[in-house]
């Protein structure tokens, strides 16, 4: 009897260390988690590399290459603040971040003669209810990022080892079809922050022939053969790819005879690029175009035909643009609305009904139609688009552009009797335009402090965060004429309507 209540009290004991153990472990975690959330500073550092110096493109390798002198490295958050670093002589940055913010921030990498590019999206300090293992690696306050940049304005890439020749090859890049030219301008950051689609592109590129392939079976008489000169459009960013990229279909194809391609001292392009999308369009005007070469013997068993065509390179590391693209037509391209903080639930948000079309201001009638300047949107209370809203940011209506199925998405829900229903954005409002931080997060509406942001004056005739239809405010069980309080967030899709 004896030797088993010594057991239990062994076991007992035993049991309180355990959940003693487990209670101090999730005390850390969740000291830890309270002082990441109080974090009044950070430091964000690390080193920048030039990509196609280096000598692996893994990031995870020891061995990265050249360091980038001179680059200025800049946080922005989702309330536009900005902070920046130059690079210095070991390819070191340093940035203070005082009273970080749970939301991403853009890391844009420019200057000198480098080419601008945003590198990546990161955070300082983790947001609310994401993985508490998340927090713990912020809570010094310090986090290191280290990212590849590059100078090259062309390129050789070639076939034969799927990689890109920076330098060149003997002097000169080549045109073969084995090797394919790329050629861009110099990248600003004002391109990468201000999107533009061009209508039309030009460019001319410089070439010589090389002659060993020429000559076969003991003659030097030249070949009878066509060669074909093919233009992509690139796709994506060169730094640090290992392959590149490029629009699906060729842009324009001259087709030369051979003998007239050895008398050729340069080529002129001037591709097509109505058959874009319109990122496409952007993608050209940032990273320019592919020039690919195939050659069409004449005379049967010539296949073993190879041109050999020299484009010089500008890898003398003086960086001058061999071959300068010519951009017409830009037009501003909105930029694809993400939030840093998308994924944000915005609760107890003031929410009005819709009152900006229809007669007498109202949006009840029978299919009386309403332009949303924002959005070039025609909305009726009674078809497909009656399921519509209206917040204070414009940039989100401008996702529109025209089609009802390009507007944004967000899911309403009325605490009270949860009730949820999905609405289109086609409208700015009420009142502020341009309020970022709200609609991004992780402020609260301005409006509810009385600031004006853009919008109707004076700034507390109507103090809500969200407008909504009439057919959306019924459905929710909403009083059009008191303020209701609902819950929104986004949401995927192109569907409208009650969440059954």
């Amino acid at each position: 009897m004896i030797m088993k209540i010594k057991n239990v009290r062994v076991s007992t004991t035993v049991s309180l260390i355990v959940v003693a153990c487990v209670l101090f472990v999730i005390a850390i975690f969740f000291l830890a988690f309270i002082k990441a959330d109080q974090l009044n500073s950070a430091v964000f550092k690390g080193k920048v590399f030039e990509s196609l110096d280096a000598v692996n493109y893994s990031l995870e390798s020891a061995i990265y290459g050249k360091v980038a002198i001179g680059v200025t490295v800049t946080l922005v958050d989702c309330s536009d603040k900005s902070y920046s670093a130059t690079t210095d002589s070991s390819g070191n940055y340093s940035i203070s971040v005082p009273s970080p913010n749970s939301c991403s921030y853009a890391v844009y990498l420019s200057g000198g003669k480098y080419n601008a590019k945003r590198a990546a999206d990161v955070h300082l300090k983790s947001p609310t209810g994401t993985a508490v293992i998340s927090t713990l690696l912020t809570n010094g306050g310090s986090v290191q990022n280290n990212y590849f940049v590059d100078r090259e304005t062309d390129l050789m890439y070639s076939l034969y080892n799927w990689g890109a020749y920076a330098a060149g090859y003997q002097g000169f890049y080549h045109l073969s079809k084995n090797d394919v030219h790329y050629l861009r301008n110099y990248i600003s950051l004002s391109q990468v922050q201000n999107k533009q689609i061009p209508s039309t592109a030009t460019f001319t590129v410089p070439i010589k022939l090389g002659n060993s392939w020429i000559i076969s079976g003991g003659t030097s008489a030249v070949p009878k053969a066509d060669v074909y000169f093919d233009v992509y459009a690139v796709s994506e960013n060169w730094s640090g790819a290992k392959q590149i990229a490029s629009s699906g279909k060729s842009l324009q194809t001259i087709k030369l005879p051979l003998e007239s391609v050895i008398k050729t001292t340069s080529l002129k392009f001037d591709p097509d690029l109505s058959g874009l999308s319109d990122d496409a369009k952007y993608q050209s005007w940032i990273n320019g175009f592919a020039v690919k070469t195939r050659i069409v013997p004449l005379i049967p068993g010539r296949g073993d035909l190879n041109p050999d065509i020299l484009v010089p390179r500008s890898e003398d590391r003086s960086y001058n643009v061999v071959s300068p693209i010519t951009y017409s037509g830009l037009k501003s391209f909105p930029a694809t609305f993400v939030c840093a903080c998308q994924d944000l639930i915005r609760t107890n948000i003031r929410t009005t009904q819709f009152g900006g079309c229809g007669k007498d201001g109202k949006c009840a009638d029978n299919g009386d139609p309403c332009y949303a300047g924002g959005s070039h949107i025609s909305t009726g209370c009674d078809g497909p688009t009656q399921y519509f809203a209206s917040l204070p940011y414009g940039a989100v209506a401008q996702q529109c552009n025209g089609d009802i199925n390009k507007c944004m998405r967000i899911k309403v829900t009325n605490p009270a009797n949860g009730k949820s229903v999905i609405l289109a954005v086609v409208d700015s409002g009420p009142c502020n335009t341009v309020d970022k931080s709200y609609i991004c997060g992780p402020d609260r509406p301005s409006v509810e402090s009385g600031i004006n942001v853009g919008g109707c004056s004076p700034q507390k005739s109507n103090p809500a965060g969200l407008d909504i239809s009439p057919t959306a405010m019924t459905y929710l069980g909403g009083d059009p004429k008191i303020i209701d309080r609902f819950n929104w967030q986004f949401v995927s899709g192109t569907t409208v309507g009650p969440v059954r």
